[in-house]
């Protein structure tokens, strides 16, 4: 809670992101060369973390994909030495 003799003073003379007052700082004062920067390491920092999320999913997909033909290898030959466990139960 603020004391009312502040918020008066508030009203008379608000916070000015021109004179650097405030929480809203204006980039727009910054120097061209500085804001081109500040891009340019922005850009580079998103294409790092593109790239090195989308590489962490093709080593998913490739791990998960070694899992399944695994798992369907076991899965066709435990379903032939049942079908050859069924032909031998009907030749006994």
């Amino acid at each position: 809670v603020q004391h009312p003799s502040s918020v008066s003073a508030l009203r008379a003379d608000p916070p000015s992101p021109t004179r650097g007052e405030g929480e809203a700082r204006v980039r727009r004062n910054q120097p061209v060369t500085l804001r081109l920067c500040d891009q340019a390491a922005t850009a580079a920092l998103v294409g790092e973390i593109v790239r090195t999320t989308l590489t962490l999913l093709f080593e998913l997909a490739f791990l998960l994909l070694e899992k399944l033909v695994a798992f369907l290898h076991t899965s066709q030959n435990g379903r032939a030495k049942m079908a050859i466990g069924r032909v031998h139960e009907r030749q006994g």
